[in-house]
């Protein structure tokens, strides 16, 4: 970006050209400014922070015996899953990739706004922004989506407020 327009653009192929793209994990700093946006209470010694920087505590092998490929999306409540696994850390000691720490996050936010993610994403951030075209399913395991222009002009207004 440079003085508001984007300047250089390449794509692999014309299907990713035309289409949102998969952000896995840019998805966490969408969640982070929403949920930052929200007054929500700290439950027991998890903070929400906690949650934002994936130093929960939890007992979760990700990139380790797990290959990548977290259990919780074979269980019925994902939220209960992530809370089930056992504390290796105390809250806040030490970071761990934790992808059911976004899932956490976005029950929450769904849980405070009454909304589901994507409306109250659209309403109060992709919207004012200009950003259309953004998919967030409902089975909230698969990553929002977005034109990755969206994504450098995103990160191009955050960095001009200085957030």
């Amino acid at each position: 970006m440079k003085d508001d327009r984007l300047v250089f653009e390449y794509y692999k192929n014309r299907k990713i050209e035309r289409g949102p793209q998969k952000i896995n994990s840019c998805t966490k700093s969408i969640l982070s400014i929403l949920i930052g946006s929200l007054d929500a209470p700290r439950k027991r010694d998890i903070t929400i922070e906690d949650l934002l920087t994936m130093s929960a505590g939890f007992d979760w092998p990700e990139f380790g015996e797990w290959n990548f490929f977290a259990p919780m999306v074979f269980s019925p409540n994902i939220v209960k899953f992530v809370f089930d696994r056992e504390l290796r850390h105390d809250p806040g000691e030490k970071m761990n990739y934790n992808s059911g720490c976004s899932q956490v996050l976005t029950a929450i936010l769904q849980k405070a706004t009454g909304m589901k993610a994507v409306d109250f994403a659209n309403l109060h951030l992709f919207q004012p922004l200009g950003i259309m075209n953004a998919r967030w399913y409902e089975d909230t395991l698969k990553p929002l989506k977005l034109f990755e222009e969206f994504v450098i002009r995103f990160a191009y207004e955050k960095q001009r407020e200085g957030v």
